[in-house]
């Protein structure tokens, strides 16, 4: 994937070595960013799966870093994360060893999305976001967004309408919330969040799902088809 935020994170992110992707060495390789899950980790390495986008084959890429040594109890397996990394094939999406640069939590870490509705949601109610990335990646539906706000997220759910489940185009609800704590000091956060949409597209008769959040400047729904990719980037 490309595009990811660069401003200051409100998650967990483990760093492993310094890289500069603006350096003029020629020689130095590229480096990427992707949405991974983390398939295996222990004290030898870790792998992970990843997916250039919608339909497309998912790759393994394997690190030796340590990642529970580095930030124990932060990481389990199955989570959703983003990682930063050197390929040593020189090429992204082909799988094999990678140099691990970063690694970052995500919020939802790729749970189910849940069943609700909007009497029990109070009509889906969100604080303000600026959404940059929505888009799927097999079985997950990833979100690149901002926040002006504390560092403290109260909660960050994708929920399904239950009234709209049986519907070809079910919608999706990106609730978002902040602790508002005035005690801490406000600023624009980025957040990366990723979610299993892996039932609701199992489903026979859906062709796609409408996704809505609080954004002030993209009013309307994001429409992710079953059979196209369908990004807002």
């Amino acid at each position: 994937m490309k595009n990811f935020l660069t401003i200051a994170l409100a998650l967990i992110a483990v760093a492993f070595t310094s890289c500069n992707s603006n350096s003029d060495d020629p020689n130095q390789p590229d480096v990427y960013t992707d949405f991974a899950t983390l398939l295996t980790m222990n004290s030898e390495g870790c792998t992970f799966q990843v997916q250039k986008d919608a339909n497309s084959d998912a790759v393994i890429l394997t690190s030796k870093e340590n990642i529970d040594k580095a930030a124990p109890n932060t990481f389990k397996v199955g989570m959703r994360v983003v990682i930063m990394y050197y390929s040593e094939s020189g090429m992204q999406y082909t799988g094999g060893p990678i140099q691990l640069l970063r690694i970052t939590t995500t919020l939802g870490e790729g749970a189910p999305v849940e069943v609700s509705t909007s009497e029990k949601t109070n009509k889906w109610a969100s604080d303000q976001i600026t959404m940059y990335m929505v888009g799927r990646t097999g079985d997950y539906l990833n979100f690149q967004f901002t926040h002006y706000g504390t560092v403290n997220v109260k909660e960050c759910k994708l929920y399904v309408d239950e009234e709209t489940l049986d519907d070809e185009y079910p919608h999706l609800h990106l609730v978002y919330e902040d602790k508002n704590d005035h005690m801490q000091s406000t600023s624009t956060y980025a957040y990366y969040a990723s979610w299993s949409i892996k039932d609701l597209w199992a489903r026979p008769n859906l062709k796609g799902v409408n996704v809505y959040f609080a954004d002030l400047v993209n009013q309307g729904p994001v429409v992710i088809k079953k059979t196209v990719l369908t990004p807002m980037e």
